[in-house]
């Protein structure tokens, strides 16, 4: 019984829908907490991303409350009231 793993071993872990990038192949994907990018199983690439968002243990804000921000040429903006981001 070689073959058999602890996933103990393995946790913490996310798990939820993916879908690739580059081929549009959807599924149910399980992989350690801070895995970004995932090997979709049709094509093989390193193209999944996690189909919804997870929200991160640190994340920044705005001085007005908002958590969204526009990357842009010159750094990030809320998308709530326009700050540029330090």
């Amino acid at each position: 019984m070689s073959d058999v793993i602890s996933l103990d071993d393995f946790r913490p872990h996310l798990s939820g829908p993916a879908i690739c990038s580059g081929c549009h192949h959807e599924w149910q994907a399980a992989a350690p907490v801070g895995a970004w990018e995932l090997e979709c199983p049709k094509c093989g690439r390193m193209m999944g991303l996690w189909k919804y968002e997870f929200q991160p243990e640190t994340f920044y804000e705005c001085g007005c409350g908002s958590r969204l921000f526009y990357v842009v040429p010159d750094g990030c903006r809320c998308r709530e009231c326009g700050a540029y981001a330090d």
